[in-house]
């Protein structure tokens, strides 16, 4: 590790901000410098204790190349023991007595360098000489279960402890703390899981007792200490901090979204969009955040407040009319979900688009032609369809027509990840067809297929889809609900203009995310770096 990086670990702290749990890497840093003879200076003069030096001889135990540390079984310096289990008629006792000490377990043990909850409501009396006591400032830390090596901290009093938690009870020339800061460290928890056995899982007292330690004369433990406490209480006021700025960003994100909504006139919906615009670093700080501007985005479009003041020239009742000498006009209709300008009108989508559910599979009745078709796992999330792993089933000749594929279509699942769709633009010379598990989608009258799918983005988005949907393990998206399913129609002019304006908006949102997602790889590169480096 470089002299500058232990001279301005300060410095670095504030690199873990933009990483996506930087402050625990932060913390890891921390104490692999401070228990490796890379955190504060040797000084010659300090020397370990004649009695220490006497074991260490008598046991022969190998020097570590640091200057005037020693490496040393756990057993050589500190007395080990475990608590004591309860009976269920015993915890009656615990909890009616009043005073004496309190009862640990290792749910009231936090993991990593916190706390333990001393408020259990478990209470020893003094007299009771079944249960062993751990003693105020020394290390409690648990063995076994899934905890083992995990949860641990120092007692702030003397207490009476569970079974599955260990007392290390430090001699003289070695603190408790420091001990506590070396078993965080990556070097200690390497070693822990390998010593570990067992299908529940933990370590015996004896394998833990034979664990080497790196230590240090006391006066640099000491000061390691305090170095250490002094970085642990930054990373707490940074995260501190972190948590608050997140908080703000919430609050400003909803505060934007809400003046958007209440928005009365064109005035105020662009005053509205523009604080979003200006204050951008705020508004889209994290990935989640960019997801909600995205959803805000479509909510705005398909409500006409992207478009607000436009005045098409054509007639969204000439465009009913052309639909309606078209395809039958389907008389049931979902309720209207939101306020829409007075040019446009809410329709049922099997007003405006021929819809048909896909072929079932019936291996045994099956004949006719063979087809590759597409089913729910060809629809991406991102809204692109994935010809890679297609299946294939018989067609009759007479069925070829009603199942066909061509660009232009639009594909919604109908179980699964109910709503999920995408437009089929594929330029590819496959004849295909596509199964029950989707219903296509085939607009008519020159109306946006884009725009459709901006609306069905939307109703997913919202939970709308899931509302209209049934079934309790499997939801299911049918026939009837999307045929009924509302859209907000704009005139087809405003239909294009809005597709558009999502398009730039959406790229924005996607430089803005790349952007993101590179500076916190870069972060977390630097930060994971760092870390090993320090091991």
């Amino acid at each position: 590790m470089s002299k500058s990086l232990k001279t301005n670990l300060f410095d670095y702290l504030d690199t873990f901000w933009v990483v996506s749990g930087g402050f625990n890497y932060a913390r890891s840093l921390i104490f692999n410098l401070a228990t490796s003879g890379n955190f504060e200076p040797q000084i010659a003069e300090e020397q370990h204790p004649r009695e220490l030096l006497e074991l260490v001889r008598e046991s022969d135990v190998r020097h570590q190349n640091i200057s005037g540390w020693l490496t040393l079984n756990l057993s050589l310096f500190a007395e080990i023991y475990n608590g004591n289990s309860t009976t269920a008629s015993e915890k009656v006792t615990l909890e009616k007595n009043t005073s004496g000490l309190n009862y640990i377990a290792t749910k009231d043990v936090s993991y990593g360098f916190q706390s333990i909850n001393y408020k259990t409501g478990l209470r020893v009396g003094k007299n009771e000489n079944k249960f062993k006591v751990a003693p105020k400032d020394e290390l409690l830390i648990c063995l076994e279960g899934g905890s083992a090596g995990k949860k641990m901290g120092i007692v702030e009093q003397e207490i009476c402890f569970g079974n599955k938690l260990f007392a290390v009870v430090c001699k003289d020339w070695v603190k408790p703390k420091y001990l506590l800061m070396y078993f965080l460290s990556d070097v200690f928890q390497l070693d822990f899981r390998s010593r570990m056995s067992g299908i529940i899982g933990g370590i015996s007292k004896a394998k833990f007792s034979e664990i080497l330690i790196p230590v240090p004369p006391i006066a640099e433990q000491e000061r390691i200490i305090q170095r250490v406490e002094q970085l642990i209480s930054i990373c707490g006021e940074l995260e501190e901090k972190e948590t608050n700025l997140n908080q703000m960003g919430i609050s400003a994100r909803k505060s934007a979204v809400d003046a958007i909504s209440t928005a009365q006139t064109s005035g105020e919906l662009r005053i509205a969009w523009e604080r979003i615009q200006d204050n951008w670093e705020v508004v889209a700080e994290t990935p989640a955040s960019i997801e909600s501007l995205r959803n805000l985005i479509l909510s705005l479009a398909i409500s006409g407040n992207l478009t607000l003041g436009y005045k098409p020239n054509d007639s969204i009742e000439d465009l009913i009319m052309a639909a309606g000498e078209k395809i039958k006009p389907y008389l049931e209709v979902s309720e209207d979900r939101f306020v829409i300008p007075a040019h446009w009108r809410w329709v049922p989508l099997a007003s405006i688009a021929e819809h048909q559910l896909g072929k079932m599979l019936h291996t045994a009745k099956m004949k006719g032609s063979r087809k590759k078709y597409l089913r729910s796992v060809n629809i991406r999330p991102d809204g692109t369809i994935d010809l890679s792993d297609l299946n294939e089933m018989l067609i009759p000749e007479s069925e070829l027509e009603k199942y066909n594929v061509v660009k232009g279509d639009i594909f919604v699942n109908e179980g699964g990840d109910v709503g999920r769709n995408a437009i089929f633009n594929l330029d590819t010379n496959l004849d295909l067809a596509f199964q029950n598990q989707l219903h296509r989608l085939r607009p008519i009258c020159n109306i946006e297929n884009r725009y459709i799918q901006l609306v069905l983005r939307q109703a997913k988005s919202q939970g709308v889809i899931a509302q209209m949907s049934s079934g309790v393990t499997i939801q299911h998206f049918s026939a009837t609900s999307l045929r009924k399913f509302a859209i907000p129609l704009p005139p087809l002019s405003e239909q294009s203009l809005i597709v558009k304006q999502v398009d730039e908006l959406m790229r924005i949102c996607d430089q803005l995310e790349l952007k993101m997602n590179e500076a916190s790889q870069i972060a977390d590169k630097f930060a994971r770096s760092v870390v090993a480096a320090s091991a």
